[in-house]
């Protein structure tokens, strides 16, 4: 697990990317962009990795590559990421094999096939992280109205 520094933050308490890919070359291509984009970055390369990294740190946003090296199925890896992270935490899909519906079911709020611009990516992050934080800000003024 690596670890970039914060440049200038998206959304002020927003701006953590938990980065799971296989591919080392894709995987800091990414992680530097983001850096460089504003956010922390932790990087894993499987599934142990990333459940690691979240024990450490609840992170913003996951970006998760659905092929892993350690053999581990994403069904069976997500479930363990959300008995850490909780299930508010939104995910981003990556996959070269266009499984827009496995994103679905796996509760993901964006996908990026692969090969992707790293715009697209980028645009991708930022509305996971702003749908995260609408629906967190809801959450909030419903439970303020109760108890008025």
């Amino acid at each position: 697990m690596e670890r970039s520094g914060p440049g200038q933050a998206f959304l002020p308490g927003a701006n953590s990317v938990l980065i799971v890919e296989d591919d080392e070359p894709i995987r800091e291509l990414i992680g530097a962009f983001l850096t460089d984009e504003g956010f922390e970055v932790t990087l894993a390369r499987d599934g142990q990795g990333a459940v690691r990294a979240v024990r450490e740190r609840i992170p913003d946003l996951i970006l998760l590559d659905v092929h892993l090296p350690d053999g581990e199925s994403v069904e069976n890896l997500m479930p363990r990421i959300r008995a850490c992270a909780g299930s508010d935490v939104p995910l981003v899909v990556m996959s070269a094999s266009h499984q827009q519906g496995r994103a679905a079911a796996l509760g993901a709020c964006g996908f990026v096939p692969k090969p992707f611009e790293l715009e697209m990516l980028l645009q991708e992050v930022r509305f996971g992280l702003i749908s995260q934080q609408r629906s967190v800000m809801g959450m909030r003024m419903l439970r303020s109205q109760e108890t008025v």
